[in-house]
């Protein structure tokens, strides 16, 4: 890969489909190869489609991921996870990196309304732990409840 990051212009795309992947262990592995952010390719696509992936000591069955990064945009094609009881989440997004501002669109389906907002709460204690996010000029939040 720091081969690739040497050329100006360049790119990287990876596709990995697995049937169980710790996503904590494997952005560990895949930042030790890659070496400082400096060194990364100019742009690059990932798509994941994996069976069972476990982050952060959270199980998501399944979990499938396409997103992608350029000089001064990330974009979150796609972002599909489901949790124990039945409970999913689907995702878009798109981000300016420079101004560190952008849209992330949720929708979460489930069983009952305790099972979304079990699923919600777990996300924004985890978001709000120092670290866990990269700092933002602000976060503008909003939520909908749309019952059936």
């Amino acid at each position: 890969m720091s081969a690739l990051a040497s050329v100006a212009g360049s790119r990287v795309e990876a596709e990995l489909k697995a049937e169980r992947l710790d996503l904590d262990a494997a952005t560990a592995f895949v930042r030790a190869i890659a070496g400082p952010e400096a060194n990364w390719p100019e742009e690059g696509a990932v798509s994941l489609n994996i069976g069972n992936a476990i982050s952060a000591g959270q199980e998501f069955k399944p979990f499938t991921a396409k997103f992608g990064y350029g000089p001064k945009t990330l974009s979150l094609a796609q972002l599909k996870f489901g949790q124990q009881g039945g409970a999913t989440v689907e995702g878009t997004g798109n981000f300016d990196r420079t101004d560190a501002t952008g849209r992330l669109t949720l929708n979460a389906s489930g069983a009952s309304l305790k099972q979304i907002t079990a699923m919600v709460a777990m996300y924004i204690d985890m978001a709000s732990r120092p670290g866990r996010m990269p700092a933002m000029k602000s976060l503008p939040m909003s939520c909908w409840v749309i019952r059936p």
